[in-house]
């Protein structure tokens, strides 16, 4: 986590250290990404940073944290409100698609997580990011699985696991089916999703509607 003295700094000079930070993460992967580069962006001497951050993975993970607060916002009282699961999946991604209009960057930077290699300082950071994600899409189905009307002949993991894979498979599908180039678009600051909207809901619902046919109940 961030030292005291980030805290202490103006509000618009975190934000424009936490920009230039986000802007390298989204572009180069961990091991290449750079704090010189950083610095050199922010005009100011590269052991500054070390003034706010003790070092490389904790200014890292302070993204992760910081960038996840922001898009979970967007969604938290989704998961209250929408009734249907598989509507609420709609929904979700939709709200994803909305955060990469607003926040590319940061939408950027979260793509960009989901293909980290793991590196001996990092450990294995993408398996860490989809345990995350999978607590949450579990405990999701659990508080809501007979609202939902979702089988309950299927192990409650392996249904968690296949909702992921589609969420995330979305993404591989966008890059190969339409030819989506994510990291050009986060080098020239556009959002991640660079084709329609319409587009975008009519493959959300496509997915959402063979895993419907896979995990939702039959009975009554």
């Amino acid at each position: 986590m961030p030292k005291e003295t980030f805290f202490n700094l103006r509000e618009k000079k975190r934000k424009e250290i936490i920009d230039a930070c986000f802007e390298e993460f989204a572009l180069h992967d961990y091991q290449n990404a750079s704090i010189s580069r950083i610095v050199k962006k922010l005009g100011i001497a590269k052991g500054s940073i070390y003034q706010y951050f003790d070092n490389k993975r904790d200014l890292y993970h302070y993204l992760i944290e910081y960038s996840s607060r922001k898009r979970y916002e967007q969604i938290e009282e989704l998961f209250e409100q929408e009734k249907d699961f598989f509507e609420l999946i709609v929904k979700n991604f939709y709200m994803k698609v909305k955060f990469d209009i607003d926040y590319p960057v940061l939408s950027g930077f979260q793509y960009n997580l989901l293909k980290e290699r793991n590196t001996e300082e990092l450990g294995n950071i993408q398996k860490d990011i989809k345990v995350q994600i999978f607590k949450m899409i579990k405990e999701m189905i659990r508080k809501h699985q007979p609202d939902y009307n979702l089988r309950d002949d299927v192990d409650i993991d392996i249904m968690t696991f296949m909702v992921m894979q589609v969420q995330i498979g979305i993404y591989d599908f966008l890059e190969i089916n339409r030819q989506v180039d994510f990291r050009e678009n986060v080098k020239n600051k556009k959002p991640v999703f660079s084709i329609s909207e319409e587009d975008i809901m009519n493959i959300i619902k496509g997915f959402t509607e063979l895993l419907k046919n896979g995990i939702a109940s039959t009975k009554g």
